[in-house]
C-alpha cells in the first residue's frame, strides 16, 4: 500500500500580509473591483490568495498569477517576490514540484535583490522542501541546514520548528527513524512551548508516520488523532484530509499484517475501516476541490479492491485515478497506478493487459526521471549562461577603456573569447558524458556481480564435470537426473533474476535444486533441511531471489573445509514481528577459523558479504521498512559447538 505522507510547510510573509487578516472574501473582491492598477490592488490580490492557500490551489494560482502580471507591469520588486511565493505554494499543492522549485528560485533572487535576510532564509527552506518533494534529499538537507542556522541566529522559533521538522523528514525518508523522532520531538516541544498550533499538528502527524513505519500502530493512531483534532479546530481542511488519509493507510497496513499471519477476520475488519476512511477522505477532497489528494485516494481504493479480488471495482477506481492524475499532472501517482493495474491483470492471468500497463509504468517512470535530469541540466545551463554574460560584460568594459587598440588586437581578443567559450562547452559536455557513462558502468558491474554471486562459475564448472564423470563411468541414469536438475535450476535462476521479489514457494524450489545438486556433487557428504513454519503461506510471501545462496555456497566451499564431520545446512523460514525471518545455520568451522583459512588462501576472495550489502542497500532505497541481515559465529571451544548462523529479516509489506 502506497501511503500518502503529507508534510505541509506554509510560511507567513509579514511584509504586507498577516495570517490573522479577518477580511471576508466578498469585501476583498469589492475592494479589488474598485481599485486602480497600483500596489494597493496587488496587496488585495495577495490577501485573496492567502484565503485560498490551504484549500484551493486553482484559485490560489489564478490570483497569484494576476498579482505577478500587475507587479511586472509596475516593476515592483517586492510584489514580484511575494507573487513567486504564492505561485510556488500553488504548484506544490497541485503536486507539480518542478514548477514549484522554479518559482522558489525566482523568489530567492528577488529577496536577495532587496537584501531581506529573513525572507532569504525562509525561501531557501522552501527550496529545500521542493527538492525533497522531487526526491533529491541531499540538496534538500543542504538548504534546510542553512535556513535552520539563520533562523536560530535571529531567534525566530517558529521558523526553527519548521526546519527541525523538515530535517527530521529527510531522516524519516532514509529509514533512520531514531534520528527522525529526535528532530520531530524537538520541533513538537518548541511548538507547544510557543503555542504554534499548526506546527504542533504537523509534528504530531510526522511522529505518527514514523510509528506507523515501525508497525507501532496504536502509537501511530494516537498521534494522528491528536493532529486531526487540531486541524479541525484550525479549519485546515486540506491537512485534515491528508491526515485522515494517513489513518486510512494505517488501517490497511494493519489488515496486510493480519493477513500475512493468517488472521483473516481481523484483516477483513481493518480493510473495511480503511475503505470507509478513504471514501471519507475522497469526499472531503472533492468538497475543497483538492484533486491531488483525490488522485492518491482513488489509487489506494483501487489497490485495496484488487487485493480483495473485487476486480470490477478495482478497475473503476484505478482508471479514474489515472484520468484525474493526468488532468492534474500528478505523474508520480499515475505511474504508481499503472503498476497497480499491472499487478491486478497479472493476478487475473491476462498477460496482454498486464504487459500493456507494465510498459506504460516503465515509460512514465523513465520519463519522470528524464524530466528531472533535464531540469538539473537546464539549471546548470542557466548558471553557465549567466557566467558567460558576466564575462562578456567585462570584456566589453575593457574594450571601452582600450579603444586605442588596433583591429588586429581586437581580432585576437575575440578569437580568445570564442576559444574560451568552446573550451567551457567542451569540458561541460565531457563531464556530463563521463558521469553518465560511469553511472551506467556501475549499474552493469553490479548486475554482473549479482548474477555471478547467484550462480558461481565454479559451481557451474563442477556440475558439468560431475555430469561428464557420470557419463564416462557409464552411469547414464545418474547423469540424466543430474543434468535435468541442473537445467531446471539454471532456468529458474534466469527466470527470476529479472524480478526484484519472488514468492517464497519459488525461492524454496530453487534452494531445493541447488542443495540437491551440491549434495550429489559432494558424494552425499552433505545433509540439509528446509523448514517453513505452519503459519506461513509460501505462495503469498515475497522476498528477493537467491538472497541466501552466497552464504550457503560460502559454507560449502569454506565452512566445511578442515571440518572432520559431515557438512550440515539447515534453513528455517518463520514470522517474527511482521517480518519474514530466514535463518541459515551450518556446522562448519565458524567465522574466525574461516577468516584464518582465507588469509592462508589469499587467491580466494569471498564476495558474499560485500555483494549482499550492496544488494540490500539497493533494495532498501525505495522501502520505508528496511531489509537486514546478521552473521553469528556459533563456534565455542568450551562447548565444542561449531558453525555459523545467518539471519535475514525481510518486511512482509
Amino acid at each position: 500500500m502506497k501511503r500518502f505522507i503529507f508534510l505541509v510547510f506554509f510560511l507567513s510573509i509579514h511584509l504586507f500580509i498577516k495570517c490573522q487578516d479577518t477580511h471576508k472574501l466578498d469585501s476583498l473582491f469589492k475592494l479589488l473591483n474598485k481599485g486602480k492598477e497600483d500596489t494597493i490592488q496587488i496587496k488585495t490580490l495577495f490577501r485573496i490568495s492567502d484565503q485560498y492557500i490551504l484549500n484551493d490551489p486553482k484559485k490560489l494560482l489564478e490570483y497569484s498569477t494576476r498579482a505577478l502580471d500587475l507587479s511586472e507591469k509596475l516593476k515592483w520588486t517586492k510584489g514580484l517576490a511575494i507573487s513567486y511565493f504564492y505561485l510556488g505554494a500553488a504548484y506544490t499543492n497541485q503536486g507539480n514540484f518542478a514548477n514549484a522549485l522554479e518559482y522558489r528560485f525566482k523568489e530567492l533572487e528577488k529577496w536577495k535583490e532587496l537584501k531581506n535576510e529573513r525572507n532569504i532564509y525562509v525561501t531557501m527552506g522552501n527550496i529545500g522542501v521542493a527538492y525533497s518533494d522531487q526526491g533529491n534529499n541531499i540538496k534538500a538537507m543542504e538548504y534546510y541546514i542553512i535556513a535552520l542556522k539563520m533562523a536560530e541566529e535571529i531567534h525566530n522559533t517558529y521558523d526553527v520548528t519548521s526546519w527541525l521538522s523538515d530535517i527530521g523528514a529527510i531522516h524519516d525518508e532514509q529509514g533512520d527513524y531514531e534520528k527522525a523522532l529526535e528532530y520531530y520531538y524537538k520541533a513538537l516541544k518548541l511548538a507547544k512551548e510557543n503555542k504554534y498550533e499548526d506546527r504542533v499538528a504537523i509534528n504530531l502527524g510526522n511522529i505518527g508516520n514514523v510509528y506507523s513505519a515501525q508497525n507501532k500502530f496504536p502509537e501511530a493512531l494516537k498521534f494522528y488523532l491528536e493532529a486531526i483534532k487540531i486541524y479541525d479546530e484550525l479549519g485546515n481542511k486540506r491537512n485534515y484530509a491528508a491526515t485522515l488519509e494517513n489513518i486510512a493507510g494505517l488501517y490497511q497496513l494493519q489488515s496486510d499484517s493480519a493477513k500475512a499471519v493468517g488472521n483473516l477476520t481481523v484483516a477483513k475488519q481493518k480493510t473495511a475501516k480503511s475503505l470507509e476512511s478513504f471514501f471519507r477522505v475522497y469526499q472531503l477532497a472533492k468538497d475543497i476541490d483538492e484533486e491531488f489528494i483525490q488522485t492518491s485516494v482513488l489509487g489506494n481504493i483501487g489497490e485495496i479492491y484488487a487485493k480483495e479480488k473485487q476486480y470490477d471495482l478495482a478497475k473503476k477506481y484505478l482508471y479514474k485515478a489515472i484520468e484525474l492524475g493526468k488532468k492534474t499532472n500528478s505523474l508520480d501517482e499515475v505511474q504508481f497506478t499503472y503498476r497497480r493495474l499491472y499487478e491486478m491483470y497479472k493476478d487475473l492471468s491476462i498477460p496482454e493487459k498486464a504487459l500493456e500497463n507494465y510498459e506504460k509504468y516503465i515509460l512514465l517512470r523513465d520519463s519522470i526521471y528524464g524530466e528531472r535530469n533535464k531540469k538539473n541540466i537546464s539549471e546548470l545551463q542557466i548558471k553557465y549562461d549567466t557566467d558567460k554574460k558576466e564575462a562578456e560584460n567585462k570584456v566589453l568594459a575593457q574594450e571601452n577603456k582600450l579603444q586605442a587598440l588596433t583591429i588586429s588586437s581586437n581580432r585576437y581578443i575575440t578569437m580568445g573569447l570564442i576559444g574560451f567559450v568552446v573550451l567551457l562547452l567542451s569540458v561541460g559536455f565531457l563531464i556530463i558524458r563521463q558521469n553518465k557513462l560511469r553511472t551506467q558502468q556501475l549499474a552493469a558491474q553490479f548486475e554482473q556481480k549479482l548474477l555471478r554471486t547467484q550462480m558461481n562459475p565454479h559451481f557451474i564448472f563442477n556440475s558439468l564435470a560431475s555430469i561428464e564423470s557420470f557419463i564416462y563411468e557409464h552411469q547414464p541414469k545418474e547423469a540424466g537426473v543430474y543434468l535435468s536438475a541442473f537445467s531446471r535450476l539454471m532456468r529458474l535462476i534466469l527466470e527470476n533474476s529479472a524480478s526484484e521479489y519472488i514468492t517464497l514457494e519459488k525461492e524454496v524450489e530453487m534452494l531445493e535444486y541447488y542443495l540437491s545438486l551440491q549434495k550429489l556433487r559432494l558424494d552425499d557428504n552433505l545433509i540439509y533441511s528446509i523448514k517453513i513454519n505452519e503459519e506461513i503461506r509460501s505462495e503469498q510471501i515475497y522476498l528477493p531471489p537467491m538472497l541466501t545462496q552466497p552464504f550457503i555456497e560460502n559454507a560449502i566451499e569454506h565452512g566445511f573445509r578442515g571440518s572432520k564431520q559431515q557438512g550440515e545446512i539447515n534453513i528455517l523460514f518463520s514470522i517474527l514481528n511482521d517480518n519474514l525471518e530466514v535463518q541459515v545455520i551450518d556446522n562448519g568451522i565458524g567465522i574466525e577459523k574461516g577468516k584464518q583459512q582465507k588469509e592462508m588462501h589469499k587467491e580466494h576472495k569471498s564476495l558474499a558479504m560485500k555483494i549482499t550489502m550492496e544488494r540490500l542497500q539497493l533494495l532498501n532505497k525505495s522501502k520505508r521498512k528496511k531489509l537486514s541481515f546478521t552473521i553469528i559465529d556459533l563456534a565455542n571451544e568450551q562447548t565444542g559447538n561449531t558453525g555459523t548462523k545467518i539471519v535475514f529479516l525481510i518486511p512482509l509489506y
